[in-house]
């Protein structure tokens, strides 16, 4: 059951995304090439490296613990564990529910889809980022077995809330810069999506279910995934394709990708 729940989902997922380098046999090589280029700016994006940083930071000045601890006696900020806890659930959804906003009411000004099929299809690779920085997530607290502050269980590193958050904060960002707005109220939106994702984070750690590497590598693994499976199916030269089958007894919505 373990293996099902945690590793399976990941395993499906870099299949799905795996799927570009079939093309990798041919003389231009188009596939493996997407794949690297999606998985290099990925990578090297600053909030992919930065949150690691810190986080290593953290760690190598024996901080991480005494933080966690000041945070969890305090709660400066939700006043409660309790409250950090109901908050980190809220603040998440509302990252969710700010991504799935945007990419659907957004993407028609970019010269993206303009129809409802088309803009719910765009949308749906903001939740295959999200799934994706899930699963990885479950693979790495499986790998890591670290213990919660609160000493609940084992799957404290990295934080599955903040991964989430941050993959949906990083789909949002795609959509923002795409958008024609001004750039001011691209700023406000995109800082607004950001602190969603950044309280949800420490909402965790004064709840005490996380220390704060914990949150900071789940903010750079969410942002990496967001970002990897954005440039991946919506990079340059990419092309989607989709069908919808709204029969009641079977509807089927069909989403591809041509690399």
């Amino acid at each position: 059951m373990v293996f099902i729940h945690r590793f399976l989902p990941a395993g499906l997922i870099l299949l799905l995304l795996a799927g570009s380098p079939v093309e990798a046999g041919k003389e231009d090589g188009r596939g493996q090439g997407r794949w690297r280029r999606a998985f290099a700016s990925a990578i090297k994006d600053a909030d992919t490296w930065a949150p690691a940083a810190a986080a290593a930071a953290i760690a190598v000045g024996g901080y991480d613990k005494k933080i966690s601890d000041w945070a969890t006696r305090t709660t400066p900020l939700f006043g409660s564990r309790e409250t950090a806890v109901k908050a980190s659930d809220d603040l998440r959804l509302a990252s969710d529910i700010g991504m799935a906003a945007s990419s659907f009411f957004l993407t028609r000004q970019s010269g993206g889809p303009r129809s409802i099929q088309g803009r719910t299809a765009y949308t749906g690779v903001g939740y295959v980022g999200a799934i994706f920085s899930t699963s990885m997530t479950d693979v790495l607290k499986a790998a890591t077995g670290r213990l919660r502050p609160d000493g609940s269980n084992t799957s404290s590193l990295p934080s599955g809330h903040t991964s989430r958050a941050f993959a949906y904060a990083a789909f949002s960002q795609r959509t923002l810069r795409e958008s024609g707005l001004p750039k001011g109220v691209r700023m406000g939106l995109r800082w607004s999506l950001t602190g969603l994702a950044a309280g949800t984070a420490w909402a965790r750690v004064e709840a005490g279910a996380h220390y704060p590497t914990d949150v900071l590598v789940g903010a750079g693994l969410g942002n990496f995934a967001g970002k990897f499976v954005s440039e991946l199916i919506l990079g340059p030269e990419s092309e989607m394709h989709f069908s919808f089958n709204l029969n009641p007894e079977q509807p089927q919505v069909l989403v591809g990708w041509s690399f």
